[in-house]
């Protein structure tokens, strides 16, 4: 019997999950910390006065946040891959949920600081 219910109590979960990861995803913008994220976002990139710089947004599905974003940065919502490398984009700024992990692309850069406001991170990383 007590099989019974753990088997039960398991398929039980797994299908509360199925249906939750089918749920949509808060966009960036809406949560709370994005306003003063992109505020340090700006003051981060005039700062740099690196023409390579870049934002992304993290994950990939947030495209809806990149109008929230000021016009001066250039940005994408997933990293960008170029003949030259990664090094063409020299510092790589990712914003992204409290959190996340790293987009594949830049396991192997160094990340240099990791900001928190409220529910999103600014993450930099040096390809």
């Amino acid at each position: 019997m007590v099989l019974v219910t753990g088997a039960l109590a398991l398929c039980l979960y797994a299908a509360a999950m199925g249906v939750w990861s089918l749920l949509p995803r808060t966009p960036l913008h809406e949560r709370p910390g994005f306003a003063a994220a992109t505020q340090a976002l700006a003051r981060a990139w005039a700062a740099e006065r690196s023409p390579n710089g870049f934002v992304v947004l993290w994950p990939p599905d947030q495209g809806a946040s990149l109008q929230y974003l000021p016009n001066a940065l250039r940005a994408a919502d997933a990293v960008p891959i170029k003949r030259g490398g990664l090094a063409a984009f020299n510092p790589i700024w990712v914003i992204g949920p409290k959190g996340f992990a790293p987009p594949p692309e830049l396991v192997s850069a160094l990340e240099v600081s990791r900001e928190n406001f409220a529910h999103i991170d600014v993450v930099t990383f040096r390809p």
